[in-house]
């Protein structure tokens, strides 16, 4: 703690040291010493509550962002650019347009900060299914037909509502996740690209992008194999709202795992990727923003609830 106790007395200077030295927190440090604890993953507890099933994830701390995130001020810019491969395409992912070729480092994945999540949380298996959100919105008209597809064209307060709805009947508190306990469910303890590893050539087994997929006949859920933790479609299939308000980056973020909230209205935040994107947009770190009004079929959510 010596180390601790110097920073501190250094004020600025010793928390800009600490940071360009990429240590966890130094509130983190104080809770759990240098050795942090690793994500727990699934508790063991399965819930179901009407129709859609939850599973427990255990706490943990774990580096959220892109590992490939490199803004222009960063003093070491110039030489990650000759470690790294430049950007290809936008920095911004975009819920439409063709072709999709998001950069592997986009400004708003960055800075790459320890989280703790301090609370087991739930989240379901899947995205929400027609048939699942037609028990809340009975005759409600669907974009894709079959039971099993991902229910799209909900806007973040339909979710919400659904949301709430749910937590009547459940005895949960159900909401939408965190970005942060997105992130680390869809990593199931991985520091790589995807939850599986970095080979893309992967991919096509454990997600719905637009190299397997296409508009007339959008995947059904849980047709590519689930991550570690068993959790489906993480990767792609259809974009997932997400809690917090949109911010451009991560400075400031919280680090507690809780949603980071904007003051006044915003624009949301959905994470995955979907069944129209690249490679680049299924990433774990992947994220993007939309109007809270948004209707797309690339678009929908996945619930997830804490204990009361």
């Amino acid at each position: 703690m010596l180390l601790l106790v110097v920073l501190a007395a250094l004020g600025a200077a010793g928390l800009a040291v600490w940071t360009e030295l990429d240590l966890p927190p130094p509130g983190l440090v104080l809770r759990h010493g240098f050795t942090l604890p690793p994500p727990a993953g699934p508790t063991g507890r399965r819930i179901t509550a009407e129709g859609v099933e939850f599973i427990e994830v255990g706490t943990g701390c774990y580096r959220m962002g892109s590992t490939f995130a490199v803004r222009d001020g960063d003093p070491l810019r110039e030489l990650k650019e000759a470690v790294l491969p430049p950007p290809r395409g936008p920095t911004r992912v975009t819920l439409g347009g063709w072709p999709h070729t998001a950069p592997r480092r986009v400004d708003h994945e960055v800075p790459v900060h320890w989280v703790e999540i301090r609370r087991p949380f739930w989240l379901a298996v899947t995205e929400l299914t027609n048939a699942q959100f037609e028990r809340f919105a009975p005759g409600r008209k669907r974009t894709w037909p079959r039971d099993a597809d991902p229910v799209v064209h909900v806007t973040r307060a339909e979710a919400l509502a659904y949301c709430d709805w749910l937590s009547k009947r459940s005895g949960l508190d159900v909401r939408l996740p965190s970005e942060a306990e997105w992130e680390y469910a869809c990593r199931a303890g991985s520091a790589t690209e995807y939850a599986f590893g970095d080979d893309q050539a992967l991919l096509p087994g454990h997600a719905s992008f637009f190299r397997n997929s296409r508009e007339a006949a959008v995947p059904q859920v849980s047709l590519r194999h689930p991550n570690g933790w068993g959790f489906s479609d993480l990767h792609g299939n259809v974009w997932e709202w997400c809690a917090d308000d949109w911010h451009e980056d991560y400075r400031g973020a919280p680090a507690d795992g809780s949603a980071w909230m904007a003051p006044g209205p915003g624009r949301g935040v959905v994470r995955g990727g979907s069944w129209a994107d690249g490679e680049s947009e299924c990433r774990c770190a992947s994220r993007t923003d939309a109007d809270p009004a948004e209707h797309s079929t690339k678009l929908g959510f996945r619930p997830a609830a804490s204990d009361r």
